[in-house]
């Protein structure tokens, strides 16, 4: 009888076990060692608890500088460790997600039979960059003779996934032969870190480029705004698949360009469930929901994704009621979805509904954890949130920095500083948070010590002095910071154009908006956001008019609900009604209700304001408090009317 494989379940379902029940674990151990069984699932729980069994070595007493094992003889002089197989070692290395316990491991294949296995080495290597180790993971690879292509492309990735990209670039130019896998791994790799330049220049010399290939330079110019790069390489295809043209749809829409997204998904002769998904999307993010929702249902076959994209929208915009229903009516739900109905709940304010949900969810990760910690934080329930991240099992990036963030925005500095010493490693986004509460909170010079403190200051940190100083009102001092930023990119000046024009300094504004075009970047929906705001601050109905329409002719940049709000509320400011009920009207989407309100308390005529009233009403928001604000004001302006 195979007894490893009779016993596999009993011993998978063991290995679950906790080391602090330790009658378990010796009956456990016991067992093992009687059947002499072999079961890596054991091994791995092991050596992940810091345990071992009786004939196996104790890994705690491992001299681990050499990497060389102490063995205890036996009584028969033979050694008292039980000899590994390749698989059970190599589900060890497979299972490890700690540096110690790989080095314990590792110790273990260089006493044993296998040391020089290249599929070994090559599981360490991947262990090591999965670990962050990566000269560790240089040296196994250095040590390893007949390096394969495998060998070759782990190295790659353990630097790639580690982002020294100078190394992995070595790497790859160090190849016995480059495969079309290693370049694309390193082309997406540039991707993420923004840099086109080295990005466009490797794709120039892959000799023989695949869609993969193809498709990443689409993406990467799509993220980084060029979008008329990202159309050049897409019109270049020898064959333009429906990937290719489901990542143009994406690159479009990203972009704010939804129309021209359409054009490309009507004129697919067949549309799988990718590109559907992806149109979706791209309403969506555009505020177009009404389309989105037409899509959705016009869709033959939806998956998981596509209900959570809807699901996601309607949340994100305050829709509960239409995000409950496709929630509740949704086949197949994942993480995201109640996720997304949790964070909808929490901006809304229904925190026992958030609750609710969360309890309800099948199997909780930290992302839902988090989702329930921000919605605590989000509505001010202090006591309910520092309760609650005591009893999380993780915590990650995300629930320090809510904590954080949640202490220092309600003046518990010293609660937020102590907080933050606790974490156990090293966080740039919790050091940003802690850092903008230093400046909101005026303590300037302990802002100073905490930036001065972070080792790799990247554009969020510095962004963070600036906005910090700006929203003091010390706007001289946040600009001499913008220009010692070591790199200004198109999200730093979208920032600095907002932040001028969230306090109402116009000319800065403009002129920086002005700056951005000098120096050939081209600007996005995003920034015309803001710039659109510093307009409508203005008072000069003129200059909003023609930053528009300058935005879609000069720049090809789609409006989007945002963008028509923002000149609704410029000609209501002005005093020009009628313009901005036209402009309402001839949206090519369903109005957004925030037009709706800048008229109702623009209007002076009960009659119109009792039409704006109406139309909020539709919306279903009648219930908001500025609506009763509003119409209120709308009747007193109806009883101060002259008799006639």
């Amino acid at each position: 009888m195979n007894r490893a494989f009779d016993f596999a379940g009993p011993w998978a379902i063991a290995a679950r076990v906790h080391p602090s029940h330790k009658k378990k674990w010796k009956l456990i151990v016991s067992l093992t060692s009687a059947l002499d069984c072999d079961c890596p699932a054991i091994w791995s729980a092991a050596v992940r608890w810091g345990m071992c069994f009786p004939r196996h070595e104790n890994f705690e007493n491992l001299n681990l500088p050499g990497l060389e094992p102490r063995t205890s003889p036996s009584s028969n002089g033979h050694d008292a460790m039980r000899v590994l197989g390749v698989q059970e070692l190599a589900a060890l290395v497979r299972s490890c997600d700690n540096p110690s316990d790989g080095r314990r491991i590792h110790a273990q294949i260089l006493h044993s039979d296998h040391k020089n296995s290249v599929f070994l080495r090559n599981l360490l290597v991947q262990m090591y960059g999965r670990c962050g180790c990566l000269e560790e993971a240089r040296s196994v690879f250095d040590s390893t003779s007949d390096r394969n292509l495998f060998s070759w492309n782990l190295i790659l990735q353990a630097y790639i996934r580690n982002q020294d990209l100078e190394q992995a670039r070595s790497v790859l130019e160090s190849m016995p032969r480059q495969e079309i896998v290693s370049s694309n791994a390193m082309i997406s790799a540039y991707a993420a870190a923004g840099d086109v330049q080295r990005a466009k220049q490797l794709f120039d010399r892959i000799p023989a480029k695949n869609s993969i290939t193809w498709n990443a330079m689409i993406e990467m110019y799509s993220q980084s705004g060029n979008l008329g790069d990202a159309e050049a390489v897409f019109h270049s295809m020898p064959e333009q698949t429906l990937v290719s043209s489901t990542a143009m749809i994406v690159a479009y829409a990203h972009n704010g360009h939804v129309s021209r997204a359409r054009e490309v998904f009507d004129s697919l002769p067949q549309k799988d469930v990718v590109a559907w998904t992806a149109m979706i999307q791209g309403h969506c993010q555009n505020q177009r929901l009404d389309e989105a929702k037409d899509l959705f249902d016009r869709m033959p076959t939806r998956n998981v994704v596509t209900w959570t994209t809807m699901i996601t929208a309607y949340a994100q915009a305050g829709h509960m009621e239409q995000a409950k229903i496709l929630f509740e009516d949704a086949p197949d739900l994942n993480e995201v979805a109640f996720t997304a109905m949790i964070d909808g709940y929490a901006s809304n304010g229904c925190v026992e509904e958030a609750k609710a949900l969360f309890e309800s969810l099948p199997k909780k990760d930290v992302v839902a954890w988090n989702s329930m910690l921000c919605a605590y934080a989000l509505n001010g329930h202090l006591d309910e949130a520092l309760n609650f991240f005591q009893k999380m099992a993780h915590h990650d990036e995300i629930s320090w920095t809510t904590m954080i963030h949640m202490l220092a925005s309600r003046n518990h500095l010293e609660n937020a500083k102590f907080i933050f010493d606790q974490m156990p490693y090293n966080s740039k986004m919790a050091s940003t948070a802690l850092l903008s509460a230093y400046l909101w909170n005026g303590h300037i010079h302990e802002a100073m010590s905490l930036f001065q403190a972070i080792e790799e200051r990247d554009v969020i940190a510095w962004m963070a002095m600036v906005v910090g100083f700006a929203r003091k009102g010390l706007l001289l001092e946040a600009q001499v910071w913008f220009e010692r930023m070591p790199e200004q990119d198109l999200v730093s000046w979208t920032a600095v154009v907002a932040m001028y024009a969230s306090t109402g300094h116009v000319t800065e504004a403009l002129e920086t908006f002005h700056r951005i075009i000098q120096e050939s970047t081209m600007p996005d929906h995003i920034i015309f956001t803001s710039v659109l705001a510093a307009c409508r601050h203005s008072g000069v109905m003129k200059i909003s008019r023609d930053y528009f329409q300058s935005m879609i002719q000069d720049y090809g940049v789609e409006p989007t609900g945002d963008h028509y709000c923002g000149l609704v509320d410029a000609f209501a400011r002005a005093g020009e009604l009628d313009k901005a009920e036209e402009l309402i009207h001839s949206m090519p989407f369903e109005p957004e209700s925030v037009a709706w309100v800048s008229l109702l308390a623009a209007y002076k005529d009960p009659q119109c304001g009792a039409r704006a009233a109406q139309r909020l009403s539709v919306l279903g928001l009648a219930s908001q408090s500025n609506f009763y604000m509003l119409l209120g004001q709308n009747y007193i302006n109806l009883i101060s009317l002259p008799l006639s």
